[in-house]
């Protein structure tokens, strides 16, 4: 195979027919003539095509043996089955890369492996190209983004077969047995069938009795429980208050000493008053006598 084959080269070779001529050429690409001229001038030099320089006059553009070998490569990788690469080219094409340098360099494969596997991957309806001012565009497709791993094909039965020894394939002999158990085995299902839904029932009457039981016990336990806790709140509260009592209530030896110390206090201020009484009458008779 040509080395450095771009998937350009391999979209602007399935342009060309043999009625092509170098001066349309741009109009079939959707390009102006500048960018149609270095196409197809980078596929003469790469032996794709041939074509005269005959002016003034219609150049007619030939594919040559080497180009037809590039596409009928290209058609025989395109009956291949999708494989990892394709699978990675078309995520990096959803990532949002439409650029064949980029998406080359983000999975390191070369220019001519990518066309090969683009080509196939436009075939099969995962991916639309066009060329826009000698610009190539990929796009994916509604079945290229809906793409799943799931969605590729496995091997046909008729390989699986193939592949198969012949000593795996069961005779008649085998399958009879097979056969008489299997009916064995549903006639003995069917005879078990009422002793199997009475054990059931049996064994949910059990269950809602052993769970009723749980139940009132549960309960009988919440109420002892409750009473005991009041009993101690009570038992509880009634000591506080006596304890507060206690305290609160003055003893016989306190209440005669605060009577005694009333008394004498009281005695005391009486003396005072009768001081001060005196000692005015006094000085109130040394005033007159001045």
């Amino acid at each position: 195979m040509v080395e450095n084959i771009t998937f350009s080269d391999l979209l602007a070779l399935e342009k060309i027919t043999p009625n092509t001529i170098v001066e349309k050429f741009g109009s079939l690409i959707n390009s102006s003539f500048f960018d149609a001229a270095n196409i197809l001038g980078s596929l003469k030099i790469k032996g794709l095509v041939d074509y005269g320089t005959s002016a003034p006059g219609q150049n007619v553009i030939q594919i040559t043996e080497l180009g037809k070998k590039v596409l009928d490569d290209a058609k025989s990788k395109s009956a291949m089955e999708i494989d990892k690469l394709d699978i990675e080219i078309i995520h990096q094409l959803s990532s949002g890369k439409r650029n064949l340098v980029d998406i080359s360099n983000s999975i390191n494969v070369g220019q001519t492996d990518l066309a090969m596997h683009l080509s196939k991957l436009q075939d099969k309806g995962y991916v639309e190209s066009g060329f826009r001012n000698g610009i190539v565009n990929l796009n994916l497709t509604d079945k290229g983004f809906n793409f799943k791993v799931d969605d590729v094909p496995t091997q046909s039965n008729n390989e699986v077969n193939e592949e198969k020894p012949e000593s795996s394939i069961p005779n008649d002999e085998s399958i009879m047995p097979a056969e008489s158990s299997a009916i064995m085995e549903e006639k003995t299902i069917e005879e078990d069938k009422p002793s199997i839904e009475k054990q059931q029932a049996d064994n949910t009457e059990s269950s809602k009795e052993a769970n009723t039981e749980k139940i009132e016990n549960n309960k009988a336990k919440d109420i002892s429980n409750t009473d005991n806790i009041d009993e101690s709140d009570t038992t509880h509260e009634i000591e506080d208050l006596r304890k507060i009592s206690e305290t609160m209530k003055p003893s016989d030896e306190e209440l005669s000493q605060e009577l005694k110390a009333k008394h004498k206090g009281s005695g005391g201020k009486k003396i005072i008053i009768g001081l001060i009484i005196v000692i005015i009458v006094v000085i109130i008779l040394v005033l007159k006598f001045r």
